[in-house]
C-alpha cells in the first residue's frame, strides 16, 4: 500500500536495443524480428522496475543502432522536427 519511490507509476518507454520478459528485441533490424523473446529484463530495466517505473513499449531506433540519423527502413523513420500532430518515436 505504499509507493516503492517518488517516481512509482511512472511510465516510461525502453529503447529496443534492451530486453525486456516476453518481448522481443530487434534492435531496428529486420533479422532479430522473428527471434523468442527475452526470458528476463536487461539489468536497467530491472533496475527501473524496481523503483516502481512501468514499461509501456518500446522505441524505436535506426538499425543495430549504428546512425545519428534514426534511419529504419524495416521498422519506419521517424519524422523529424516539431508537429504537435506527429508523435516520433525513440
Amino acid at each position: 500500500g505504499r509507493p516503492l519511490s517518488a517516481i512509482d507509476g511512472v511510465p516510461i518507454a525502453v529503447k529496443d536495443l534492451l530486453d525486456i520478459a516476453g518481448t522481443v528485441t530487434t534492435a531496428g533490424s529486420e533479422i532479430r524480428r522473428n527471434l523468442a523473446p527475452a526470458q528476463e529484463d536487461a539489468e536497467v530495466v530491472s533496475s527501473i522496475h524496481s523503483v516502481g517505473l512501468i514499461s509501456i513499449g518500446k522505441t524505436n531506433l535506426s538499425e543495430f543502432a549504428f546512425s545519428g540519423l534514426g534511419i529504419n527502413p524495416h521498422f519506419g523513420t521517424p519524422i523529424p522536427g516539431y508537429a504537435p500532430e506527429q508523435r516520433v518515436p525513440g
